[in-house]
């Protein structure tokens, strides 16, 4: 770059930063102090799944089917309604998620003040005890009362007395109360 266009460079990238900031959801871990040693790392999620699903070359439905990583695609999915209805909602949503060293793992901590919102989201509809240790482990931890699992079931049920299966269908209607 020549200095003498380093004001237009400058303006350029700002722009460039402008537009594309917000394609990109950064997800930091909960700041909890519990005995558990907990991840540091942030998640990233690329916020428009058409964006992600093109360049992870999927160009058929049938494809996103076959997907190794669909999984991801629908958590960052689920991530972007729940954030969209949580910011409509609350005052300050702030979004975290929760993992220990040992790979215990909550996929999104929805905190409005003191209230926290532990949600795990799986592409499955059928959730078993195993597939939610880490959303107890969490609920523990922070001492929470309730929680969520966010599937493709096609009802709402009760897991136990503290966690909710609640449908994808609910959520993308805005069907859902968080707190």
């Amino acid at each position: 770059m020549r200095c003498g266009r380093a004001p237009e460079a400058l303006s350029s990238a700002d722009q460039l930063r402008t537009n594309y900031a917000y394609m990109i959801r950064r997800l930091q871990p909960y700041p909890a102090n519990v005995q558990e040693r907990l991840t540091k790392s942030p998640k990233l999620y690329l916020r428009d799944s058409g964006v992600l699903h093109f360049l992870a070359g999927l160009r058929r439905p049938s494809d996103l089917a076959t997907w190794s990583r669909r999984w991801a695609s629908f958590e960052g999915q689920v991530i972007e309604e729940l954030a969209g209805l949580a910011a409509s909602r609350l005052v300050r949503p702030e979004f975290h998620f929760w993992r220990t060293h040992t790979g215990a793992e909550v996929d999104l901590l929805i905190a409005d003040g003191r209230r926290i919102l532990p949600i795990e989201i799986k592409t499955a509809a059928a959730v078993d005890r195993h597939s939610i240790a880490g959303l107890r482990q969490c609920m523990a931890d922070l001492g929470l009362r309730r929680g969520w699992v966010v599937t493709t079931a096609r009802e709402r049920r009760r897991f136990s007395a503290d966690i909710e299966i609640i449908p994808w269908e609910e959520i993308a209607a805005g069907e859902v109360r968080l707190f």
